[in-house]
């Protein structure tokens, strides 16, 4: 991503953190708080999420927020990796 932006940071794995709090019932299958997120998304800002993978960081995206994690000054990137076609399964 950051060479994408042009930009030569480098990110370290030492820098990274996976929160394995939202995965659910499993890989690929929905949770409660997923699908909430993929309706609150479509619903407040015409954002389509499929019903798993992007939902899912959704829902922890939407849950840090609620919780205060980010402070007012800093800037968060919600990466939308696609996945749409589970849509229309």
């Amino acid at each position: 991503m950051l060479s994408y932006l042009g930009l030569k940071d480098q990110v370290r794995p030492d820098q990274l953190w996976v929160d394995e709090n939202f995965i659910g019932r499993g890989y690929g299958i929905p949770s409660l708080e997923s699908e909430e997120a993929m309706n609150a998304f479509a619903q407040v800002e015409g954002i389509l999420l499929d019903p798993v993978y992007t939902a899912k960081v959704a829902a922890a995206l939407t849950d840090y927020c609620q919780k205060g994690i980010f402070k007012p000054d800093e800037n968060v990137l919600f990466w939308h990796t696609g996945g749409l076609v589970a849509l229309f399964k």
